[in-house]
């Protein structure tokens, strides 16, 4: 193999591994309706329960919402708007788009309909 033939080799391979769709942040993805919210934890945390089952999650299981933000104040605004959210939708019977982790049921992502 020439150098040139061996150098467009490696920049094939490595263009290869450079367009790889990137993974996904989440293991499973459901609409549902919102059941119950526990708020008992908040602002470090919300655990609400659904009535659809997503990936190993069983449908009734609490699913925790991590707070994120990279303040303090962030993370606590982050909690309280997304218990909002959950409340809105539980109180108007709206579905919600929920995007979670197998690993301890936690949800990444959620979008309400």
């Amino acid at each position: 193999m020439t150098k040139l033939k061996y150098f467009q080799f490696v920049v094939a391979i490595t263009l290869c591994f450079a367009v790889s769709a990137p993974a996904k942040a989440y293991d499973w993805a459901i609409t549902t309706k919102v059941t119950s919210i526990e708020a008992s934890y908040m602002p470090d945390s919300l655990l609400f329960k659904v009535a659809g089952a997503g990936g190993s999650c069983a449908a009734g299981q609490l699913l925790g919402w991590n707070r994120k933000g990279s303040t303090d104040a962030l993370k606590q605004s982050n909690a309280t708007s997304v218990y909002a959210l959950l409340l809105t939708a539980l109180v108007n019977n709206r579905n919600i788009v929920i995007y979670g982790n197998n690993t301890g049921c936690t949800v990444d992502f959620i979008y309400i309909e």
